[in-house]
């Protein structure tokens, strides 16, 4: 798309997607660096150690997870939507 967009620099429509897909590649890049920031002050990784948080919750309340505090819940909903992302992204090519 760089060269693309450096080859044409006359054609608005190329330049409009070239700045549009460079700002998301921003956010996405901040919200990386988000996550990260959680994950190392929680001392944990939402992917990475996703079994073992959900391990975690199944021992500290024998099983039944509908005991977890709302923390909890935010977390294991936040874990899931990654997981989701992240599948969407593999089914799409993106990985």
């Amino acid at each position: 798309m760089t060269k693309a967009a450096k080859a044409h620099p006359k054609n608005k429509v190329l330049q409009a997607e070239y700045r549009h897909l460079d700002e998301l590649r921003a956010s996405y890049v901040w919200d990386a660096l988000d996550t990260a920031e959680i994950e190392y002050l929680q001392q944990w990784r939402f992917l990475e150690d996703k079994g073992d948080f959900i391990q975690a919750m199944m021992l500290k309340y024998h099983g039944d997870l509908t005991k977890c505090t709302d923390e909890e819940k935010a977390k294991a909903d936040y874990i899931e939507a990654l997981e989701s992302a992240k599948q969407q992204e593999i089914r799409d090519g993106v990985r």
